[in-house]
């Protein structure tokens, strides 16, 4: 493996591809710098999602490439973020995913959108993997006729519960162990059957929160943790949650932490916050639009004309 003067791994040139390492953190943000913090190119995002070794890195000159491999359930995928020779970058990656069977999509769209790449191209909203950024001023007042019904659900669980919002020390084992025993009884209470990755991927992030300077919120009633969100504050006024879980039992628990937690990142000078997707879940959807995102990050998914397809293949 080729590594820079200090010893840190180097992002590969594609077709070659390299596991995703804790190391890469440098070399990854060196390619993300430049743009928005698109959710698969958060380096601690992905990291943390990353429980089965399914993600890789390549690069075609300054773009960033990741391979998904995500196993028969979710599919593998391919995709880059960058803005330089966007029709080389499409070609090779397209071909590539022509031999591994997969597709090009989760793309960021971040770059112009030519007539050239329009007649080569065939460039669709992928809906599914668009973020969600929200105003953390509107988030801390949700003030205004749109949050209403939030705004009422946040005041009646703040007047009835005699509750704390406290900075979380996310290296202490008795935080953990509540955090992950909050997500537990979420997941539960919700039915779904991934429990086991989301208290996976919250380990993660627990045990790189030090090093990454991951921040946590939580609402307490006494000793019991009722809701938590765990969040980074990046450059340029953005910060990310990456995890948010709350006893739905208790309810306005979510509004209130939601309120809370939006005044924090103002209070820290983050502006914007990005929820990250909803993956096509349609419950998942409904509730971050009814919090009113600010804007969408959109992305692409990407396939050859058929008319340039013929040629090509011609």
């Amino acid at each position: 493996m080729t590594r820079d003067r200090l010893g840190c791994p180097l992002i590969p040139t594609f077709p070659e591809f390299k596991p995703l390492e804790i190391a890469d953190r440098p070399a990854f943000e060196s390619y993300t710098s430049g743009f928005v913090p698109y959710s698969e190119y958060n380096f601690v995002g992905l990291w943390c999602w990353n429980i089965n070794n399914n993600v890789a890195l390549s690069s075609i000159g300054r773009n960033l490439v990741v391979k998904f491999d995500n196993g028969p359930v979710s599919g593998s995928y391919l995709s880059f973020l960058g803005r330089e020779n966007i029709s080389h970058t499409i070609d090779q990656l397209l071909v590539a995913a022509e031999e591994l069977s997969t597709s090009l999509k989760s793309v960021p769209a971040c770059f112009e959108l030519t007539d050239e790449l329009k007649n080569l191209y065939l460039f669709e909203f992928d809906r599914n993997n668009f973020d969600y950024v929200f105003s953390t001023v509107a988030l801390s007042t949700l003030n205004g006729n749109l949050y209403r019904s939030q705004r009422r659900l946040a005041r009646r669980f703040e007047r009835g519960h005699d509750c704390h919002v406290l900075p979380l020390d996310l290296r202490s084992s008795y935080v953990q162990s509540r955090v992950v025993e909050v997500t537990a009884l979420w997941q539960q209470q919700k039915g779904t059957s991934s429990v086991l990755d989301e208290v996976k991927a919250i380990q993660r992030a627990l045990e790189i929160a030090e090093d990454a300077k991951l921040r946590g919120l939580g609402v307490w009633l006494k000793d019991r943790l009722l809701g938590f969100v765990i969040f980074e504050l990046l450059r340029d006024r953005w910060s990310v949650a990456y995890f948010e879980k709350t006893d739905t039992t208790v309810l306005g628990t979510s509004q209130f932490m939601k309120q809370r937690l939006g005044g924090a990142l103002h209070a820290f000078g983050s502006d914007l916050v990005n929820f990250e997707e909803d993956l096509g879940l349609e419950g998942l959807r409904r509730a971050k639009l009814s919090y009113r995102p600010q804007f969408l990050l959109e992305k692409y998914a990407i396939r050859r004309c058929a008319s340039y397809a013929i040629s090509y293949e011609g």
